[in-house]
C-alpha cells in the first residue's frame, strides 16, 4: 500500500511561499510571480491546492489560445480549510499565449465557491481597467460558470459578487 501525501505537501509549500521571507520574497511582486509560476506548473493544479481528487469524467485539455485580437482570462480561487483562509488569482494572456497581466488577492475567510467568484470578478475587473475590449473568461469551477451563464442563483439568492460579475459580462467589451 502506498500513501501519497504529495497533495498536502504541495498545499503547505504553496501557502508557505505566499508568506515566505526566504530567497528575496520581500521583493516587490514576489507573490504575483510565485502565484503565476504555480498557475502554469503541473505540480500546482487547482485540485492539488485544495486537496480534492478529480472526477473520472474530467479531462484536462490544456490552454487553448483565443482568436486573434482577443484576450483570455484564466481565473481561480483556492480555500484552505485548516487555516480558514482563501485567495484567488489569475492571468491575462493574448492570442499568442503571451502574459499580459497577473493578479493575486488574499480574501480571508470564505468558502471555495466564493474564492472562485472573487477570482473571476477580480480578473474581469482588471481586464476592464486595462482597456481589454474582447475577452474570453475561463474558470475550472463548473458551478460558477453555470451560475453566471445560466442566470441561476444559490438558495434563491444571487450573491453580490455574482451580480457584479454579471454586470461585467454585460459591459460593452
Amino acid at each position: 500500500m502506498r500513501v501519497d501525501t504529495s497533495g498536502s505537501v504541495r498545499r503547505d509549500r504553496f501557502f508557505k511561499n505566499l508568506s515566505n521571507n526566504e530567497y528575496g520574497a520581500q521583493k516587490e511582486g514576489w507573490k504575483s510571480i510565485f502565484m503565476v509560476t504555480c498557475w502554469d506548473s503541473d505540480s500546482c493544479k487547482h485540485n492539488q491546492l485544495i486537496g480534492q481528487q478529480r472526477k473520472k469524467d474530467t479531462i484536462f485539455v490544456g490552454w487553448k489560445q483565443p482568436p486573434e485580437g482577443w484576450i483570455k482570462l484564466n481565473c481561480d480561487g483556492v480555500y484552505k480549510e485548516s487555516l480558514d483562509l482563501a485567495g484567488c488569482g489569475g492571468l491575462l494572456r493574448d492570442s499568442n499565449g503571451q502574459w499580459i497581466h497577473g493578479y493575486t488577492q488574499k480574501i480571508g475567510a470564505c468558502d471555495a465557491l466564493h474564492a472562485e467568484m472573487w477570482g473571476m470578478y477580480a480578473g474581469m475587473n482588471l481586464a476592464r481597467r486595462q482597456g481589454v475590449t474582447h475577452i474570453i473568461v475561463e474558470s475550472d469551477s463548473k458551478l460558477l460558470v453555470d451560475i453566471v451563464t445560466v442566470r441561476c442563483n444559490l438558495n434563491g439568492v444571487t450573491p453580490i459578487l455574482i451580480r457584479r460579475i454579471k454586470g461585467l459580462i454585460d459591459f460593452n467589451w
